[in-house]
């Protein structure tokens, strides 16, 4: 039988301290992991800031399994689904950084979630980061900002 390893595993990140590099209204770093799918983090729009970054404080450096990103379900803004990466780091600042998974080119379908196992099930890390790779043009306004609802971490 087929199972999503993400049944077996529990969410790592859930309400955990998360920080960002910009955020507009009240759609802080601390909405994209609080297990609610009807709120959202977002970006300022067209900051100063890049990359556009969101990371997240596990407390202790901890085995991961997998990752998902469940993005904003009616954005026709193609750029915040596509031309990001996922890395873990054991120091704040991600001076060592190390790229856990990437999704370049191709644009996720909005209202999806991005599910992916990661390749590096050894190395613990404390700090968990997903930032845009590449600095998008904007969108029908001319805006360029990064959303999504929620953010998960699978692991032991």
């Amino acid at each position: 039988m087929f199972f999503q390893l993400s049944l077996y595993l529990s969410n790592l990140v859930l309400n955990k301290t998360a920080s960002t590099s910009s955020y507009s209204w009240d759609c802080t770093a601390a909405k994209g992991n609080d297990g609610n799918s009807s709120t959202f983090w977002h970006s300022s729009l067209n900051g100063t800031d890049n990359p556009i970054w969101w990371q997240v404080d596990l407390g202790a450096a901890t085995t991961l399994g997998s990752f998902e990103i469940e993005f904003y379900h009616d954005s026709t803004y193609q750029g915040e689904r596509r031309n990001f990466k996922v890395e873990g780091s054991n120091d704040v600042n991600f001076a060592s950084g190390v790229t856990l998974l990437a999704q370049q080119g191709s644009t996720v379908s909005g209202g999806t979630v991005w599910s992916k196992a990661s390749g590096n099930t050894t190395t613990g890390f404390r700090y968990i980061r997903v930032s845009k790779t590449v600095r998008e043009a904007g969108d029908a306004f001319n805006n360029i900002y990064w959303v999504f609802n929620e953010f998960r971490v699978y692991g032991n």
